[in-house]
C-alpha cells in the first residue's frame, strides 16, 4: 500500500472457502492465492462482502476485523434481464421445441455442470411422461489446463446416462442472448459446490425463472427456498431431480415462483451497489483513516 491512502478490498471468492468444498478430483488452490488474500484483508481499512455469509466467513477463516467489514450486495441490470415471453425466446434461440434446462457456469467439477446433466438423467429415469419434451441446455467455457478434457468428459457423461440428445453445450453466451436463455428455461440448475453470491441465480430470477440451487454460501441469500426456487443439501443428482420434477409436473406453481423471483430480484440493482459503495468510501473519507502504510500496516 504504497500510497498511504484507504484500503477497500473485496473478492470474487475466497479460496479457503473453495478448499472446504471441493469437488471429487478437484485439486486446492495454491497457497499464494491464500497468502495473498491474507495480506488483503489484514491491510484493508474495509472490505466488501456480498452477503452476510461471506462477512462471517471473513472472521472466522482469516480472522478479519468485523469492524471493517462492510456487507454490498451485486446488482443486476433489470433493463437487460427482465421476462420475456418464453416462446418467443425459445425462437429467437433457435432451439428445439419443448421445454429447456438450463446450466450457466464455468464447465469445471466446482459448479457442478455434471450435477445438472445427471439430474436430468435422473429425471427422465423416473418420470418420462413428465420430462418427454425437456432438454438441458449447458453454457460456459472450460477453465483450467485441461480445457478439451472437461467438454469431453461432459459429453461422455450424457452418453453414459442416455441423455446425450438431450443435452445441448453451448460457449459463453453474450448477455441479451443468456436473457433469452433464462427466460426460455423452466428452471435454472445452480449445483456448485461453493458461490460467494450466485449472480446467474438473481439474473435469472430477474428474468422470471425457478432457480434450483446449491443449499450453500450466496445461493442462500439470493434464492428463496419454496418461494423462488428450491435450495437443495448436497450435491446428489437424485435431490435435484426431486425438484425438476416438481417444476415440471405443476406448472401453476412454477409460474408462481418465476413471479416471485421477479419481485425478489427487483430488491437488486447495481444503482443501488453503487450507492452502498460510494457510501463506503465516504465512510472511510469522512473518518481520517491515512491507510494501512501511514499506520504501519502491510506494505
Amino acid at each position: 500500500m504504497i500510497w498511504g491512502v484507504p484500503l477497500v478490498a473485496s473478492f470474487h471468492s475466497l479460496g479457503k472457502v473453495k478448499n472446504g468444498a471441493l469437488a471429487g478430483g478437484e485439486g486446492p488452490e495454491p497457497p499464494n492465492r491464500l497468502a495473498g488474500e491474507e495480506a488483503v484483508i489484514a491491510g484493508a481499512d474495509r472490505i466488501l462482502a456480498p452477503t452476510p455469509g461471506e462477512a462471517a466467513e471473513l472472521v472466522r477463516l482469516y480472522d478479519a476485523d468485523p469492524a471493517r467489514i462492510r456487507v454490498v450486495a451485486p446488482g443486476v441490470d433489470h433493463a437487460l434481464f427482465f421476462p420475456r415471453r418464453r416462446e418467443d425466446a425459445r425462437v429467437r434461440l433457435g432451439l428445439p421445441e419443448g421445454r429447456l434446462l438450463l446450466f450457466v457456469g464455468r464447465l469445471q467439477p466446482h459448479k457442478g455442470p455434471d450435477v445438472a446433466i445427471g439430474a436430468l438423467a435422473a429425471a427422465i429415469a423416473r418420470d418420462p411422461e413428465a420430462t418427454r419434451d425437456v432438454t438441458m441446455v449447458v453454457v460456459g467455457g472450460p477453465s483450467g489446463a485441461d480445457r478439451a478434457g472437461v467438454v469431453a468428459r461432459l459429453t461422455a457423461l450424457a452418453e453414459r446416462e442416455g441423455v446425450a440428445d438431450r443435452v445441448i453445450l453451448l460457449p459463453p453466451q453474450p448477455q441479451g442472448r443468456l436473457a433469452d436463455l433464462y427466460s426460455a428455461a423452466e428452471a435454472v440448475l445452480m449445483p456448485s459446490r461453493t458461490e460467494s453470491f450466485g449472480l446467474v441465480a438473481l439474473e435469472a430470477q430477474a428474468c422470471g425463472t425457478p432457480v434450483i440451487a446449491a443449499d450453500t454460501g450466496g445461493l442462500r441469500f439470493v434464492v428463496g427456498d419454496g418461494v423462488t426456487g428450491f435450495l437443495v443439501p448436497g450435491h446428489d443428482p437424485a435431490d435435484y431431480a426431486d425438484r425438476v420434477l416438481a417444476i415440471l409436473r405443476d406448472p401453476t406453481e412454477a409460474r408462481r415462483m418465476g413471479e416471485r423471483a421477479v419481485v425478489h430480484a427487483l430488491r437488486y440493482s447495481w444503482d443501488a451497489t453503487a450507492r452502498e459503495v460510494l457510501a463506503v468510501y465516504r465512510e472511510l473519507l469522512g473518518t481520517g483513516v491515512a491507510g494501512p502504510m501511514a499506520r504501519g500496516g502491510a506494505t
